[in-house]
C-alpha cells in the first residue's frame, strides 16, 4: 500500500496557531449564536422588540374585521379588485 503523499500538510508550526485560532473563533461565535437565540437577555419595557411584538390598543381596534352580513358567503365580499396583467384581446 502507497502512502498518501499527494496531501499536502502543514509546512510551520504558524499553520498550526492559524487554524487554532480560526477553531477557537468558530466555538466561540456558535456559543454566543446559541446563547442569544434562546436567551437574548433584553428586559428593559421601552425594548425595541416590545414595540413590534406587543400591539398598542389603537392597532388591536384597526385590525378587527369590517362588521358585515352574518349569512353572506366570504367569497362574495372583496376588497381587492379584479386585476388583469394583459390588455384585453382584440376581436
Amino acid at each position: 500500500m502507497h502512502p498518501m503523499n499527494h496531501m499536502a500538510g502543514p509546512h510551520s508550526l504558524w499553520e498550526y496557531v492559524v487554524v487554532a485560532c480560526a477553531v477557537v473563533i468558530l466555538i466561540w461565535v456558535f456559543y454566543l449564536g446559541i446563547k442569544y437565540t434562546f436567551w437574548p437577555g433584553e428586559e428593559q419595557p421601552d425594548h425595541i422588540k416590545r414595540k413590534i411584538l406587543e400591539p398598542d390598543e389603537s392597532q388591536l381596534a384597526s385590525s378587527q374585521p369590517p362588521q358585515g352580513r352574518e349569512d353572506a358567503p366570504h367569497s362574495a365580499v372583496s376588497s381587492v379588485p379584479e386585476s388583469r396583467p394583459y390588455p384585453p384581446k382584440s376581436r
